[in-house]
């Protein structure tokens, strides 16, 4: 179920210049190699562990976008008092 989600999800992205990076089981959504930037872009390998809070708040993201501040934060309270 979710490795479809993840298809239906890079499929979608394709057209909207972002990319779903896969490296080790994980996954991370990122801008292609050649568009452009010349900065450096931590990957996969590079990252560090998130905390519960900003994976949650990347989950209400990618189920729920376009998405603002305040429903972020309406949503998390309420997941919050729900446990």
């Amino acid at each position: 179920m979710i490795e479809a989600a993840l298809k239906e999800l890079e499929t979608t992205l394709q057209t909207r210049g972002l990319r779903l990076q896969r490296h080790s089981g994980r996954v991370q959504l990122t801008t292609p190699r050649n568009c452009g930037h010349d900065r450096k872009v931590p990957r996969l390998e590079e990252t560090t562990h998130l905390s519960r809070a900003a994976l949650e708040t990347l989950a209400i993201i990618a189920y729920q976008q376009p998405v603002t501040h305040p429903q972020i934060d309406s949503i998390a309270a309420s997941t919050r008092t729900a446990c």
